[in-house]
Parts: C-alpha cells; structure tokens; sequence
C-alpha cells in the first residue's frame, strides 16, 4: 500500500520535474495515470471493506452529535462528551470504553491504570471534567490502590505557558496524599505533542479507534444504552476534528483510514 508521505514526497519530486524541460518527467508521464488508477484502487478496497464489516460506521455517517450544534470543535464541549463515555455509570458500556481508551495509549502507565480499572473487586471511578481547571481529572480506586488521570485537550486552542506545570504540581500533591498511587498525565490532541516529557500524547484519532472498537463490540448488546450517543460522538471526531468526510473519504491518507481501522 502507498502511504501518504511516499505519495507527498513522489508528487513534490513530479512537481520539481515538471518547473523545467526534462527527459525523465517525459519518461515519467506515461506511468502516472497507472499510479493513480492504483491509489484510487486502494482507497476503494478500503471502503468496500467498511460498509462490508459494517455499513453504519460511524467514519460513514454525515451527521454526528456536534456539528448541528456549531460545537464540533469546541474543546469544553469535547471533554464533556469524553467525561460522559469514560464514567462507568450511565451509558451500559460500563468500564469497556474506559479500558479501551487506556490501553490504545501504548503506554505502560496507561495499562497498569487500565488493569486497575478491570479490577471487579471495591472499584470506584470518580471523573470530574474541568476540576481545579484540569479539563478532564479522573480518580480510580480498586484493591487498595489508586490512579489519577489527567487529560489536557487541545484541539486548535494553544497550550498556555506554565500550565502543565501547574497540573503536574497538582498530581504531585494528590500522589502525596495518596501512597503510591500511579499518575497518568495524558495530552490528548489532534495533532502535536505537549511542552513537557511527563506527558504522554494521545490523538484524537487513537481515540476515535479505541472508542469505534467498543462500538463495534457491543453492537448487539441490548444494555449499551449509549451506543447512539457514542456512534454519533466518534462521527464527530472524525468528521469535526479531524476533517474526514463520509462522501470524499478517498482525501483521507490511507494510513490514517488504517489507524482508524485498528490496523497500523
């Protein structure tokens, strides 16, 4: 498959070519209707296999929960929606999301927090968006241990200078309190990655994958009350945030498709 930077890079070489005479750009001209015949190709194959696993993915969808409201890229909104979906309590996907969000952060933080979550035995989960200005401040308690979870979003809003830092001091007084509980401090972006190492970098499309898993999982599981709510929130992710439309899905770069999928 020809990924998006190869196809960049062959297009800017063709471009540089074609600014003067050339011999090798005349050679070159008979092959390029092929490579493209071949990209469009791809970019179909990629699209019959959606609507064949399944016809109503959200990434298909030309309405999402956000837009009609002229909120799809609004950040507050965002962690509102977020606050909803990763809280175990109201929406009958119970702590599923939660796990699949943590565990697509490929990192090891995120995965001890995600075990902690899976745990079946006194668990709590307390999340609280916009606490002590944090956007999204989440606690988890189970067999004696305990996590804090911090996301920082960022869809087009710049990072204020000294923020993070005021939230990583407010972790280290939440870890003083709490003996050897575990901080995931998580910068969940679209695209671009936070001023301080102590982050980990989340994007809004490893989200938008983790979130169509579950979806996908519980399609017929009667008690995901919120499964609406969240097939028209990843909708919003792909169409709002990261500008994917349903009808010209062959703009996407077909890795991006291709994270989207759970296939990278």
């Amino acid at each position: 498959m020809i990924t998006h930077a190869e196809l960049s890079k062959y297009k800017k070489a063709l471009l540089a070519l074609s600014d003067r005479p050339s011999a090798e750009f005349e050679l070159l001209q008979p092959s390029w209707p092929a490579v493209v015949r071949r990209i469009e190709q791809q970019h179909r194959e990629v699209r019959n296999k959606i609507e064949r696993e399944a016809p109503d993915d959200p990434i298909l969808s030309e309405i999402d929960l956000l837009d009609p409201l002229d909120k799809a890229t609004d950040e507050r909104t965002h962690t509102r929606a977020l606050a909803y979906l990763l809280d175990k309590n109201s929406h009958g996907y119970g702590t599923s999301l939660l796990q699949a969000v943590l565990r697509s952060m490929g990192d090891s933080v995120a995965s001890n927090v995600a075990a902690l979550v899976k745990s079946k035995r006194d668990l709590i989960v307390k999340v609280d968006p916009e606490f002590g200005y944090c956007d999204l401040w989440m606690e988890v308690f189970a067999e004696r241990k305990a996590a804090l979870v911090i996301v920082e979003n960022k869809i087009f809003a710049l990072e204020r200078e000294g923020q993070l830092l005021s939230y990583e001091r407010k972790a280290d007084r939440w870890r003083e309190r709490h003996k050897g509980g575990v901080v995931l401090l998580v910068y969940l972006s679209r695209k671009g990655p936070p001023s301080s190492d102590k982050w980990i970098t989340f994007s809004y499309l490893k989200l938008a994958t983790a979130l169509r898993k579950c979806w996908l999982e519980n399609k017929g599981n009667k008690d995901a009350v919120g499964q609406a709510f969240l097939h028209l929130y990843i909708s919003t992710i792909t169409r709002g945030v990261l500008g994917f439309e349903p009808k010209q899905l062959h703009k996407v770069p077909l890795t991006d498709v291709a994270t989207y999928l759970g296939e990278d």
